[in-house]
């Protein structure tokens, strides 16, 4: 029978409270912190007086959970703007559903800046956006930098209604913006958080 390490129920203790709450445990995710921690566990065991194979089945023990912990607190990395990662719906001329589904961060860095996909009837448009977070309702660009004449079309969000909204009646270039009537008929779309 192994000798359980106090590492190791810490080790799983850290894994669920990293992934509990992200962001509130620095957890050293390098390799050689996983290493020395593992070795560190063997050690421990051998003084409690355990044998070499008790010692090596709590150190894998260990070494597992302790590699769960830093996966765990490095995929759940929180950025601000998290808050707008998913899908978000929007109905146009009453019954045309309008999905917006915006990607984390790929970078592993809060920049703020997010892909978000548009996805339409027969289309698809992959804008830029860079929503900073205030708490208050704040304002962004849809910017579509893919496109052989890049533009933007002004956008809100709005934290306390959770609510995104895109302004197709304006196009912007560079720092210049223009009233267009809006697209196919539509000048404005609002997009509610799905799930």
């Amino acid at each position: 029978m192994a000798v359980p390490s106090t590492n190791f129920a810490l080790a799983v203790i850290v894994a669920c409270a990293a992934a509990s709450l992200p962001g509130l445990l620095a957890v050293d995710t390098s390799e050689e912190a996983g290493m020395a921690e593992t070795l560190h566990a063997d050690a421990e065991c051998a003084a409690l007086g355990g044998d070499g194979e008790q010692c090596a089945l709590s150190a894998l023990q260990y070494s597992a959970a302790a590699s769960r912990a830093r996966a765990a607190a490095g995929a759940m990395r929180a950025c601000p703007t998290d808050i707008l990662v998913g899908t978000w719906k929007a109905v146009v001329l009453t019954n045309i559903i309008i999905t917006l589904d915006i990607k984390p961060e790929d970078s592993g860095t809060c920049t703020g800046v997010q892909t978000a996909i548009l996805n339409f009837p027969g289309a698809k448009v992959t804008y830029e956006i860079k929503v900073p977070l205030t708490g208050e309702k704040v304002q962004f660009k849809f910017a579509n930098n893919a496109d052989a004449n890049p533009y933007f079309h002004p956008g809100e969000f709005d934290p306390k209604t959770m609510k995104i909204v895109e302004h197709l009646d304006h196009v912007g270039h560079g720092e210049s913006v223009q009233y267009t009537g809006g697209a196919m008929g539509v000048s404005t779309m609002v997009f509610s958080k799905e799930g």
